[in-house]
């Protein structure tokens, strides 16, 4: 099991990536400054706090259960979909191989306005399995 805290107020997908027009009618879609800013933060967070290696923890044959409780600083509208892509992709390679591997998502979202955050826990989905009552 893997339990961490991301200490930064999570962004949504619409201010991770951006996109130009390259050419008529084609788009290119690109990670933001501030994307990659908290793309590292989290990161860093893992290395510090789980394992400072460069492998992923979980194999891609492990099946992965995950839950993001998501902490706001303010009541503004936050739709809590939007801020998992640059969460869990920030944490491919490190924590899992491949986000591919979740086969369940628990999503919570709360005011903390003096720690806003994120608090993830990682469990192998056998475990859960052998919980259910």
């Amino acid at each position: 099991m893997i339990k961490l805290t991301i200490p930064e107020q999570p962004i949504s997908n619409n201010h991770t990536y951006q996109h130009r027009c390259i050419s008529k009618g084609r788009l290119l879609r690109f990670m933001s400054k501030r994307g990659k800013e908290y793309k590292q933060i989290v990161q860093d967070t893992f290395s510090k706090i789980v394992s400072p290696e460069k492998k992923p923890v979980y194999d891609k044959t492990t099946n992965l259960h995950v839950v993001l409780e998501y902490r706001f600083k303010d009541r503004r509208k936050h739709d809590i979909d939007n801020y998992t892509k640059v969460l869990l992709d920030s944490l491919q390679g490190l924590a899992y191989a491949d986000d591919g591997q979740i086969t369940t998502l628990v999503m919570h979202k709360r005011i903390d306005k003096t720690n806003p955050g994120v608090n993830i826990t990682i469990l192998e989905d056998d475990i859960i399995e052998t919980c259910e009552v």
